[in-house]
């Protein structure tokens, strides 16, 4: 969800600044090769994610080293109670919201426990380039020279599709999640190379569906390849969207795009962006299931 996107941005994005593997776990069951020798950080923003209690709980049975990174609720108390470093969140946001702080604080961790080296720095100068996002995508730029708004529209009435590969794979991902949540709206994201294998047999799904490819400055010769024979095929059902930077830039740049393009949808489809009735409803289900058993 919310939280659970860092762990993916640093297990793809940073692989060039750890010389030991960052694993993203989303599921409620640990690894089993989890052991004392390990570090688990478990990130949620709320503090009462049922996958990642059940995981912090899980970790201190098997004496993992764990940190808890959240604004508060259970996982705070649970830590609190069992003497486990807590990182806190500022508090009063969608967990959605609060991906710059978690991945900041996140960064900072690894470098000062040397799981990463100058994380925290990449981090920060490509943050300091982001303006350039915020100019072309915000609000007040006019609809022929922004290109969220554009692809909010273009994406509008249809089943979206978005290709990506690499760093930008999580770029994929956060847009997925943020057009269900902001825009209450569908999304698939297709990962190049492996789409390529099965996915494009299938393509288009229909006439009338549309289409995103993220590009990459970055992007290997292989992958521009299928990326163009891609478009070849959807023709004008898709839109190119390119970024140019180093690997942290183009991720967190692509990211910051994406949920410009949620929030643009939501709005076209006027819904709010900031409620998500039914994932409260599931949490309160998950809590009485919690408490029966």
């Amino acid at each position: 969800g919310g939280s659970g996107i860092v762990g993916q941005l640093f297990s793809v994005v940073f692989t060039s600044y750890t010389k030991v593997p960052i694993i993203a776990s989303n599921g409620v069951k640990i690894a089993e090769w989890l052991g004392p020798d390990d570090l688990l950080i478990v990130i949620s923003y709320s503090g009462e994610t049922f996958e990642a209690l059940r995981a912090f709980n899980e970790a201190c049975r098997k004496n993992v080293r764990v940190v808890a990174m959240t604004s508060g609720g259970s996982l705070a108390e649970m830590a609190k109670k069992n003497g486990v470093q807590l990182v806190e969140l500022s508090k009063g946001f969608p967990p959605r919201m609060s991906l710059p702080e978690m991945a900041g604080a996140a960064a900072s961790m690894l470098d000062n426990i040397d799981v990463t080296r100058n994380a925290a720095k990449a981090l920060l100068e490509s943050a300091e380039m982001l303006i350039e996002v915020v100019k072309e995508n915000n609000p007040n730029n006019p609809f022929e020279n922004n290109t969220a708004k554009k692809a909010a529209t273009h994406l509008y009435g249809s089943i979206p599709g978005v290709f990506c590969s690499g760093h930008l794979y999580v770029s994929g991902i956060r847009l997925k999640n943020q057009l269900n949540e902001n825009a209450k709206y569908p999304c698939i994201v297709h990962e190049i190379p492996e789409s390529m294998h099965n996915t494009l047999e299938a393509l288009p799904y229909s006439e009338k569906d549309k289409y995103l490819l993220f590009r990459s400055s970055n992007e290997t010769v292989d992958v521009s390849s299928q990326m163009k024979f891609i478009s070849s095929i959807l023709g004008d059902a898709s839109m190119e969207v390119r970024f140019k930077g180093s690997v942290v830039y183009e991720a967190i740049a692509s990211i910051m795009w994406s949920d410009y393009v949620s929030i643009y949808l939501a709005a076209l489809r006027e819904v709010d962006p900031i409620t998500v009735a039914r994932i409260a409803a599931l949490r309160k289900e998950l809590e009485r299931s919690i408490k029966k058993t």
